[in-house]
């Protein structure tokens, strides 16, 4: 582990021993992109469906569009480090990015965001352009639910995901040994709020826990993972299971790296970021 990663562990693991460490409570405010990080791009902002949709692009003509969800357990809004990786996206792929802002639990469940981003779907399929579909943590399981869909595959040449939460059984044998040493994830804190996201108290919902739905017909899928990360062995049976689904993948893994490893400001996370902006340059 990177001497960065590790102060970033230590802390955070002191604050979950001290019983400190409650997921998505209380809530904060969305964070808004500042004028340093849209230094040379612009931003425009629609209600779509009654929610946020923010467009952010550059000065030279767009060649794809990325469709990037944000993580945030369900319950938090977009933060400093999503809006970090969305402008270098858009500043450094000539790529035009949609970031929806779907509605948080409990006030909202899976079923208001995907009838949310099929409204922005549609906004993106009239721009005639290949696209991206991104996603970190939560909101890389909603981008491999998006992606099952039909409408969906029809348009998107890779999918991106960056330690996407797919499931909440975690019955791996070893399972302990991961989340004791994630110093964010607790699983039956994401457990209890896949219920109240899946609008139906039903955390296997397919929509709310992909890994069980049907991956064939997926695009290209890369996949960024550590193992001080709850949600690594979920990465490692995504991975079989696209491979056995007949899918094109990358398992990026990065030994002794935590959860959203690319959105930490480190070397791994830099290394990472500039692998996903290349994968996404190369895309067709």
């Amino acid at each position: 582990m990177n001497p960065v990663m590790r102060i970033v562990w230590l802390f955070f693991m002191a604050k979950k021993k001290l019983g400190l460490t409650r997921l998505g409570r209380p809530a904060r405010p969305p964070a808004m992109p500042t004028s340093k990080q849209l230094r040379g791009l612009s931003i425009d902002t629609k209600v779509v469906g009654g929610f946020p949709l923010r467009v952010v692009k550059g000065s030279s003509p767009s060649e794809r569009v990325v469709v990037y969800l944000h993580g945030g357990g369900y319950v938090q809004p977009i933060a400093k480090q999503h809006w970090d990786l969305i402008a270098k996206i858009a500043r450094e792929t000539s790529s035009t990015v949609f970031v929806p802002r779907y509605g948080l639990a409990s006030r909202h469940n899976v079923d208001d965001a995907l009838g949310f981003l099929e409204l922005v779907r549609k906004e993106v399929a009239g721009l005639g352009l290949p696209v991206v579909i991104a996603g970190d943590s939560a909101g890389g399981g909603l981008a491999l639910t998006i992606a099952q869909q039909s409408s969906w595959q029809k348009i998107t040449k890779l999918l991106i995901l960056i330690a996407p939460w797919v499931d909440s059984e975690w019955s791996y044998e070893d399972f302990e040994r991961y989340e004791n040493r994630d110093p964010w994830l607790l699983s039956q804190s994401l457990r209890y709020i896949a219920i109240v996201w899946s609008g139906r108290g039903d955390y296997k919902r397919v929509e709310v826990s992909p890994l069980r739905g049907e991956l064939r017909g997926l695009p290209p899928t890369s996949i960024y993972v550590g193992d001080y990360d709850l949600l690594y062995q979920d990465a490692l049976a995504l991975k079989m299971k696209l491979a056995a689904a007949g899918i094109e993948n990358t398992l990026h893994f990065q030994p002794g790296a935590l959860h959203v490893y690319p959105l930490i400001p480190s070397p791994e996370g830099t290394a990472a970021v500039r692998k996903i902006l290349d994968e996404i340059n190369q895309s067709e």
